[in-house]
Order: C-alpha cells, then structure tokens, then sequence
C-alpha cells in the first residue's frame, strides 16, 4: 500500500526493538530495503535498536538515533567464533551474512565493519562517532531528513500518518 501510493512521499520507520528471529530480520531488511527502492526511508531509532531492530534499520536509506539510544548487536546470529561448527559445510555463517547485508547502506564495507560490529551495543552518540547513523536526533530531525530526501520544502507543514502491524 505504501509503497505503490502516491499520497505518502517518504517513510519513517520508528524502532523500538531489542531483535528477535534472524530470518525475520532477513526479511524485514528485505522489505525495507524494497520500500527504500522507491521511496526515501528514514529509519528513526528510539531506546533500543539491537539484533534485528538495528539491522532493520539498516535497510533504510538514512538513520536517525536518540543519543542514548542503545544500537548495535551487529552480526550476532550465533555468539563466539567457532559457534557454528555444525553447520562447517557452510561457505559463510549466519554471522557474515548478516555483515554483508548490514554493510550495504552505510559507508562501511564489510571489512570496516567487522572492526565496529562482533556484537558490540553503542549509543547513539558512538555509533554516529563510527558512522554507523546517519544523525543524531529525535523524530523531527527523522521528518527533516525524509522532506529533504522526498524534495519537500523545510518550511512546509507534512501530515504524519501512523501506520500499524493492524493497520492497513
């Protein structure tokens, strides 16, 4: 619905989640990243954004976070370096996996960001200093950012619409 609308110009994605499932992560990165195709997708971080909160984010194509806001968990499908030794008939762990997809919006390649992820939580205010947000602040500097990307004037009023898991 929103996607193929005319009447919403940009999204704003508001996370409050400490994770959960990793192939539901997939494909809520997935569907943001779909979404991002189309349309400008800000995704604005609240308390929390780790595990699958912050790789949801990660689809989006700018993120905003509180500068407490907790993030990171980056890359930890499975914790500890030889955690996947049954599965050794894999090319790539759970873990590189979610590094290639985690890496794709930031400036950040996959190298750089082994070197900030393994699991680490940052608040906002450190994970702005590595890059790993786009800006620091609260939902207002998320509507700043999506008129700006959707080519709406600063000065213009926007409506915002509150869309819900039971929503339309």
């Amino acid at each position: 619905m929103v996607k193929a609308s005319k009447k919403f110009k940009a999204i704003i994605i508001r996370i409050d989640s400490v994770g959960g499932d990793v192939h539901a992560s997939q494909l809520m990165w997935e569907a943001v990243r779909s979404l991002a195709s189309k349309k400008p997708v800000i995704a604005s971080m609240s308390d929390v954004a780790t595990s699958a909160g912050c790789d949801m984010a990660m689809g989006a194509g700018a993120i905003v976070a509180e500068n407490f806001t907790l993030i990171g968990s980056i890359g930890v499908a499975h914790s500890g370096k030889y955690a996947e030794l049954r599965e050794l008939w894999l090319s790539f762990t759970p873990y590189e996996v979610t590094l290639d997809y985690g890496a794709l919006p930031t400036p950040y390649e996959v190298d750089q960001m082994k070197k900030v992820a393994h699991g680490r939580i940052w608040t906002g205010k450190d994970a702005a200093s590595h890059g790993l947000v786009d800006a620091i602040g609260g939902i207002s500097c998320a509507v700043a950012i999506a008129k700006l990307k959707a080519n709406i004037p600063q000065n213009r009023q926007v409506t915002l619409v509150e869309l819900s898991r039971s929503g339309p």
